[in-house]
């Protein structure tokens, strides 16, 4: 477990500024303090990984109105919380409360936006608001040290100390101790050890292709709609080339940490289509026309970028 002279390539880049609200305030005064941090393990056969801590702001956890029941929402949660299953590699975020025998009872959410047609106001009524919509899905955990047991299961898991027949076992383990809130994937919320995870995949690689100047691969993050990037294989110089090929991997790592974060919102989507579209001994262009939805974000958000 761990604690927390040479002929230049131009490198011309445009960054995608996407803001969002942060949803975890990590602290070290709530009880949940010991056993925050970052598990790793399985919900039946479905490797996972889980990052919890105490719970940050207050939100509004009313059921929309128009949207099926599911669930009660869990009023005043004590912990805050994410997960992925690493084939998907798309957080679902969670929220939940301890009971009296030490475990503790997750809620799955998803951030929804909806507009008060209740409460019209003239002058606000292109507001939107946001609300945690649960999804019906939650998880029992019980913890011991550094690991956890317990049950998947869509039902009401306070209700049971057991899962129930369709319900599956959870088997986790910690492989991180506390949160270390980083910022270089470009959200200001994002713990970095967590993202490694998240992006811990090999990537798929395409045939190469060859140029004039030398040659390349397109890398390809198969969870992600076309979510790629170029790298070189061959090139005159090869200092130049290790840091272009650095450079390509910091972009295509923040897009697929953005990404993540689209599809885990309402109606999210993300989809891109990147080309080479010069490549010399003096120039590489990549050209990338991103289209990404997210609650929160302007829907659709269209971007071409250069680098």
């Amino acid at each position: 477990m761990q604690r927390g002279g040479a002929r230049t390539l131009p490198f011309v880049a445009g960054m995608l500024a996407v803001a969002f609200a942060a949803e975890f305030c990590w602290g070290q005064s709530s009880p949940a303090a010991a056993i925050d941090g970052i598990f790793r393990g399985t919900i039946g056969k479905q490797a996972i990984v889980l990052e919890i801590g105490p719970a940050g702001a207050s939100v509004n956890r009313e059921q929309v109105p128009g949207q099926p029941i599911v669930n009660p929402p869990i009023v005043n949660p004590q912990m805050s919380g994410r997960y992925f299953y690493r084939r998907y590699g798309v957080t679902i975020l969670l929220e939940g409360k301890a009971f009296d025998d030490g475990s503790l009872r997750f809620q799955e959410y998803y951030i929804q936006e909806y507009y008060d047609q209740e409460n019209y106001d003239q002058e606000n009524y292109d507001e939107a608001h946001y609300r945690h919509a649960p999804t019906g899905a939650e998880l029992r955990l019980w913890f011991s040290g550094d690991n956890a047991h317990g049950f998947f299961c869509r039902c009401d898991a306070g209700g049971t100390k057991a899962a129930p027949p369709d319900g599956l076992n959870i088997a986790l383990t910690r492989v991180w101790l506390g949160i270390a809130p980083d910022s270089s994937a470009g959200d200001g919320t994002a713990d970095q050890a967590y993202y490694n995870l998240l992006l811990d995949l090999t990537l798929r690689d395409a045939q190469e292709v060859q140029a004039e100047a030398g040659a390349y691969r397109m890398g390809t993050d198969k969870r992600f709609n076309k979510m790629k990037m170029p790298y070189l294989t061959r090139f005159h110089d090869a200092k130049v080339m290790e840091r272009v090929n650095v450079g390509l991997a910091k972009r295509l790592e923040g897009d697929r940490a953005q990404a993540d974060y689209c599809l885990a919102a309402d109606d999210g989507s993300w989809e891109e289509e990147v080309r080479v579209a010069v490549f010399t001994k003096t120039l590489l262009s990549v050209v990338h026309d991103t289209f990404m939805a997210s609650t929160g974000i302007p829907s659709p958000n269209s971007a071409l970028r250069t680098t």
